[in-house]
C-alpha cells in the first residue's frame, strides 16, 4: 500500500512538472468570439458576435415583403431602437434611386450633431424625391412619457428604415418608432412614419382594381 502511494506521487508530479512546460494558450486580446453563418442551427440568425455584450442581427424574411407585421432591432442603436413596420403596398416598378435619395434628405436633415438631443417638433415631417416621399410624426404612447423622438433617435431609426428598404424592392410601408432607454423593458413609443408616394389618379384606379382582384 506504502510503495502504491510513493509510486502515485511520483506520477502526479510528472505530469505537474509536464503541464507547467506546456506553453501558455493565447486567447484573442478582445475576448471575442465571433460566429457566423448559423444556418443549421437556425435561419433566423446570423452574425452572431459573442462578447461582453451579445448582439443578433435578424434577418429580413424571404420574399417581395414580409408576411405580417415585422418588428426590427436597429443595429448597434443607442438608445435601443426598435422598428415596427406594417401596411404594405408594393410597387414593382418604382424608382429606387429616387425613393433612396429620399432617405437621404431625410437622414441629412437628421444628421446634425448639434441637434443630437433635441426634441423633433411634433408637426409632420416630409422629404420628397420625384414620387417617392419619407415622413415622420413625432408621438406619445402615454401624455406623462418622458422619452421623446430626438433628431439622434430619427437619424438613428433611418438606419433600419433604409435596412428594410434595401431588403423589400418596390415595397412603400408604415414604420412605428420604439424607444427602450437604458436597455430597459419600458417601451416608449415616440413616432410613426411612412415612406409612400405621391399618388395619382390612375395609381387610385389601379390599386383599387388589384385589391378587388385580390
Amino acid at each position: 500500500m506504502r510503495n502504491f502511494s510513493i509510486l502515485s506521487l511520483a506520477v502526479l508530479a510528472y505530469l505537474c512538472d509536464y503541464v507547467l512546460a506546456a506553453p501558455p494558450i493565447n486567447l484573442p486580446s478582445s475576448g471575442t468570439l465571433s460566429i457566423t453563418n448559423l444556418n443549421s442551427a437556425s435561419p433566423a440568425l446570423t452574425n452572431i458576435t459573442i462578447s461582453r455584450n451579445i448582439t443578433v442581427s435578424t434577418v429580413f424574411p424571404p420574399g417581395k415583403e414580409p408576411p405580417d407585421v415585422f418588428f426590427y432591432d436597429v443595429p448597434n442603436s443607442n438608445p435601443h431602437i426598435n422598428l415596427k413596420f406594417k401596411d404594405y403596398t408594393l410597387i414593382e416598378d418604382r424608382d429606387e434611386t429616387e425613393c433612396a435619395e429620399a432617405i437621404q434628405k431625410a437622414i441629412s436633415a437628421a444628421g446634425d450633431p448639434t441637434k443630437y438631443d433635441v426634441k423633433v417638433p411634433e408637426f409632420e415631417h416630409t422629404y420628397a424625391q420625384g414620387d417617392n416621399l419619407l415622413d415622420i410624426i413625432p408621438k406619445k404612447g402615454y401624455p406623462d412619457q418622458t422619452t421623446e423622438l430626438t433628431w439622434g433617435i430619427w437619424s438613428q431609426a433611418l438606419t433600419g428604415v433604409s435596412n428594410f428598404r434595401l431588403a423589400y424592392p418596390g415595397l412603400y410601408f408604415v414604420f412605428e418608432v420604439y424607444v427602450y432607454p437604458g436597455g430597459s423593458g419600458d417601451e416608449n413609443y415616440v413616432g410613426i412614419g411612412e415612406l409612400g408616394w405621391f399618388i395619382s389618379t390612375a395609381d387610385e384606379i389601379h390599386l383599387e382594381a388589384k385589391r378587388e382582384k385580390a
